[in-house]
């Protein structure tokens, strides 16, 4: 039964194999590939003869790498786009990333592509960033561009604000503890624009919540906010103190100063616009 089990198989390879007009055979008999020249034939020796089943030459064992490669690449770019649509359900922020950067070597932008470079060490210490600062100085871009360095890792991120948490917990009837939970699905969970939402006892609790279930879950953050350090740690509200001091227990403190990036770029626009309208 083995028997012809083995050579039912070197039957088979000869079908699976193409035998293309230029191919010869060599001095021993075996089928040679005649565009690499190397064999299409092995001799397998069995306890009852020799077989000689077909076998792939190297320009065929390279074209199929080539091929499965190449395919391996395209589902990873497709992998790594579903990762960055969903990463940011808010806006367009997939653009952003380091090398757009003004200043390719500001310290807080090496900081940020040194937090993506180890990042896998701060995951299990699950230490994250705080972004803090004025208004407009580039803290939402430097978290977009850490988001979108990780997804490119094939990492999925979620880049998002309370608000917009809030919003769609309010579109939960039930499961709003799983859809908490769901969060600690990313290994990155970006909160923008902390302390812009409403403030309100529902607002905050959700704000305790989702920080909390991170903490708890010993998963990084990265936070931007408006917040001066000193209201980040002396907020009146209870549950903001709470809130805020798991952020700076979990989160490094990095001031982002400088001119008000979207300030100048109005000014900037204004200007060419002035210029073509003759103004």
């Amino acid at each position: 039964m083995i028997q012809n089990y083995m050579e039912s198989l070197a039957e088979r390879s000869k079908t699976a194999i193409a035998v293309a007009d230029i191919d010869y055979k060599d001095d021993e008999g075996f089928l040679v590939c005649g565009k690499c020249h190397t064999r299409k034939e092995i001799e397998v020796s069995l306890p009852w003869g020799k077989i000689r089943p077909y076998c792939l030459c190297e320009c065929e064992k390279e074209r199929q790498d080539r091929e499965k490669a190449e395919q391996e690449e395209k589902q990873r770019k497709e992998r790594i786009q579903r990762l960055r649509n969903n990463a940011f359900p808010e806006g367009s922020l997939a653009h952003c990333t380091f090398d757009m950067a003004s200043d390719p070597n500001h310290k807080i932008l090496l900081a940020m592509q040194r937090y993506v470079e180890n990042f896998k060490q701060f995951k299990e210490d699950g230490k994250g960033i705080l972004l803090y600062g004025n208004v407009g100085t580039g803290k939402t871009f430097l978290a977009a561009c850490t988001a979108n360095a990780l997804i490119d890792k094939g990492l999925p991120v979620l880049m998002t604000s309370v608000s917009y948490i809030a919003n769609k917990l309010m579109g939960i009837f039930e499961g709003k503890n799983e859809y908490i939970e769901s969060l600690n699905q990313y290994p990155l969970l970006v909160l923008d624009d902390l302390g812009a939402e409403r403030n309100t006892e529902y607002m905050n609790e959700v704000v305790y919540t989702i920080i909390n279930a991170r903490y708890k879950a010993k998963l990084p953050l990265i936070v931007t906010t408006n917040l001066t350090t000193e209201q980040l740690k002396g907020p009146t509200d209870v549950t903001m103190a709470r809130t805020y001091s798991r952020v700076l227990e979990m989160c490094f403190p990095i001031k982002v100063e400088g001119v008000d990036i979207r300030r100048e770029k109005a000014r900037a626009e204004y200007k060419t616009m002035s210029d073509i309208l003759g103004l």
